[in-house]
Order: C-alpha cells, then structure tokens, then sequence
C-alpha cells in the first residue's frame, strides 16, 4: 500500500511538472507566430467538361524540402441525386511561400452543376514530423467560360 501511494505521488508530481514546463513556454508564442493553418480553400471552382469534373484551388504553405499531400473533396445537390468526387495532390513544391494548387475532381453519380458545393480539403506536410490541417466550406461552382 505505502509503495502505490508513492508511485501515485511521484506520477503527480511530474504531471505537474510537465505542465508548469508546458504553460511556461505558451507566451512565448506571439504575433510573429505563423498562421495557424498552412492551407485555404477557395471559395469557387470551375466546372469543367459539361459537369464531369471541377476544378477548385486551394493556397498552401509549407517548409522546402517537405513531402506533401493535399487531398480535396466536393459534393453537391445536383438535379435529383448528388454529384460528389475527390482529387488529391503529392509533392507539391514547397518553397516557404505560399502556392496556389489546382485539383481535378471528376464527378461521381451525377455531374457537378453551377451552384454551391460543399468541399473539404486536407493538407499532410512531413519534414522532420508531419503535421495535418483540414478546413471545409461551402464553394460556388461555375461554369468555364469560353
């Protein structure tokens, strides 16, 4: 009995060590902080071959040198069923700057219409650890002008 309550005092003891360690560091993250999401979806894409697939974009930042992926998917109402469909991207060309990527999603069920979607993108960047951020939103889909 006298060896648990030791080893339950030892272990809350360094809990609260690490988090003392942890709440330390927070204000040291200020205004020079980097965004907090190194991806923005678009808020249009273009319809492309009579419905059978969109063309939305999304901007992305990431280290030079990362392995990446972004990966897209659309759904909308579309006549009497939904036309859905997703696109992905690898490697993209991290320069530290930020990019903007296009991404063919062809249409499943029913072809995509003009009106408004719902789209949802994530974005994996790997460098010395991977990180992942995901956004969704509504998007207007429009049809290519000629």
């Amino acid at each position: 009995m006298f060896r648990h309550k030791r080893l339950v005092g030892a272990l809350t003891v360094g809990a609260v060590c690490g988090l003392v360690g942890v709440v330390g560091v927070l204000p040291a993250v200020g205004k020079s902080s980097p965004p907090s999401s190194p991806i923005i979806l678009g808020g249009s894409a273009v319809i492309l071959a009579r419905g059978a697939a969109a063309r939305p974009f999304v901007y992305v930042a990431c280290q030079p040198g990362s392995y990446t992926e972004l990966r897209l998917s659309l759904s909308e109402r579309s006549g009497k069923g939904i036309a859905s469909g997703k696109g992905r991207v690898e490697q993209i060309p991290c320069n530290g700057q930020i990019e903007t990527i296009t991404i063919p999603v062809t249409a499943k069920g029913r072809p995509f219409v003009p009106g408004t979607a719902f789209a949802k993108a994530s974005f994996t960047s790997c460098y010395y650890s991977c990180g992942n951020a995901t956004v969704s939103h509504n998007v207007k889909l429009k049809a290519k002008h000629k």
